[in-house]
């Protein structure tokens, strides 16, 4: 649910910022709203300050078998410091945004219609530039290029409610398993609570930190990479949600 949050506040940003518009119903604009009310918390919600929790994950444009992810040697992200969600992320092909273009000369696109009192420019529905985070193997309507590939990411959140893991200052270590290979990796690296890290492998660094916050909910723009270790790198961003709610 928070990762939702996450991706409704990008999308709102998305709306007033760049003037674009997705196409949503009267069901979509119902949940909008209940993600804020979450967000902010009801007289039925229990809140938590974000430094309770570590929003920690890995996102690779190529699949990677599992990881292993350890706080101060501690495995976490399994069993009862919240199982790791495997996901892809992919620009989805059934998804439009309204995009004003200015009207030339000749005939309208089919994608286009005159916008409504500016006779200057074209309304047209044009593919989103958002990332949609899909379950593994849902790849129905993804579209894949050069531009917008596929990615493959694995996260969890850990702390909170019921965790028993300290997320106040944590050493971070891993092993990663792709093509039956293991690489153990060792940082220097302390992560506190109230941060989102991401895990990226140091060759697919460039084409993360392209994406803007709107097009990508682990928020690369502004994110910052705090070193790289055996060929990955661990990049680092203050958690936007002052407080995590949930339901009593």
């Amino acid at each position: 649910m928070r990762s939702l949050l996450r991706k409704f506040f990008l999308w709102l940003g998305a709306l007033f910022w760049s003037k674009r518009f997705r196409i949503t119903s009267v069901i979509a604009s119902s949940f909008a709203l209940q993600m804020i009310a979450c967000a902010y918390g009801t007289e039925d919600d229990v809140c938590y300050d974000s430094k309770r929790f570590l929003d920690i994950g890995m996102i690779s444009m190529s699949k990677i078998d599992s990881a292993q992810l350890f706080l101060n040697g501690r495995r976490v992200c399994v069993g009862e410091t919240n199982s790791d969600r495997g996901m892809i992320a992919c620009r989805d092909s059934s998804v439009r945004n309204h995009v004003l273009r200015p009207a030339t000369s000749g005939e309208i696109p089919d994608n286009c219609t005159p916008q409504k009192g500016d006779e200057g420019h074209w309304d047209c529905l044009e593919p989103s530039d958002y990332l949609e985070w899909k379950p593994y193997g849902d790849i129905e309507n993804c579209e894949v290029t050069e531009e917008y590939p596929m990615w493959f990411s694995t996260y969890c959140y850990v702390g909170g409610r019921s965790d028993s893991i300290d997320v106040s200052s944590s050493k971070l270590s891993m092993n990663v398993f792709v093509g039956g290979q293991e690489t153990k990796i060792e940082t220097d690296l302390t992560v506190s609570g109230g941060t989102i890290i991401t895990i990226v492998p140091e060759s697919d660094t460039t084409k993360f930190f392209s994406y803007s916050d709107s097009q990508m909910d682990r928020y690369p723009a502004s994110s910052s990479r705090l070193g790289c270790f055996e060929g990955y790198c661990v990049i680092s961003r203050e958690d936007p949600l002052g407080e995590h709610c949930f339901e009593k």
